[in-house]
């Protein structure tokens, strides 16, 4: 179970103020079966700089040709993962002991487990506390299709996947918002979600975020639910007409 390959995925873009310590706490916990694959969506800052000198063998650094934006950089980098199981990762945030051991742990507990989510300390720019729990303040985790459609709690950053859920998810329709409500949502119809409650990452909500920290208009959160919700159902029943 302990050497059990992963994969870990980050899309990086301008993020080189806190790209070093993000890198070196994930590589910490990483085996030498498991492998960090990094893309880069055209970072105009030292990123791309950063990656070249990062060394290992267990580190793969892909650039894109023209900008994508995150969840294309994302699907990218999932079509280049080699394991099953895949981790997500922001690139600045920072994991925390533990992390990969217990997710593993989680899924081996579990055939039928497509997702694994935890909790996560919030912490700003500085590293200076925020909040202990990410999941208390969005009112406790909770799964399933309409718990997420009303308030999403599956936060990429603290989420990993079977292969199966990254397959069935590829490639990820224009309309969905977010990939991780998209993967999370498409694991737990086909599976169990397992939540750990424990914080297994410092999560920072900084102005320079890939996702935004403020609450978009109602009328566009109703629009990408709505999307969600056709998408989702749209693709669980083609495979369904496969299988």
């Amino acid at each position: 179970m302990a050497d059990t390959p992963i994969s870990v995925v980050m899309a990086t873009y301008n993020g080189a103020a806190y790209l070093d310590p993000q890198v070196h706490s994930i590589l910490h916990q990483l085996k030498p079966c498991d492998e960090l694959v990094i893309v880069d969506d055209c970072s105009s800052d030292t990123t791309p700089m950063l990656l070249q000198n990062l060394s290992g063998t267990q580190i793969r650094v892909f650039r894109n040709r023209q900008r994508l934006g995150v969840i294309r950089t994302f699907e990218r980098a999932l079509s280049l993962t080699r394991s099953s199981i895949i981790f997500f990762s922001d690139q600045d945030d920072i994991w925390l002991p533990g992390k990969r051991r217990d997710f593993v742990q989680a899924f081996h507990d579990d055939p039928q487990c497509m997702v694994v989510v935890s909790d996560a300390e919030v912490i700003d720019g500085e590293n200076n506390a925020v909040a202990q729990s990410f999941m208390q303040a969005r009112g406790g985790f909770r799964a399933g299709l309409w718990h997420t459609l009303h308030k999403n709690r599956f936060l990429g950053c603290a989420m990993a996947l079977r292969r199966e859920v990254v397959e069935l998810g590829l490639p990820i329709p224009a309309m969905v918002p977010m990939h991780d409500m998209w993967f999370g949502l498409l694991g737990g119809a086909i599976g169990t979600v397992r939540y750990l409650p424990a914080p297994y990452l410092q999560y920072r909500r900084h102005g320079t975020n890939a996702t935004a920290s403020r609450r978009a208009p109602w009328v566009t959160v109703i629009k990408w639910r709505l999307s969600l919700l056709f998408a989702t159902s749209y693709r669980l029943c083609s495979r369904r007409l496969v299988h």
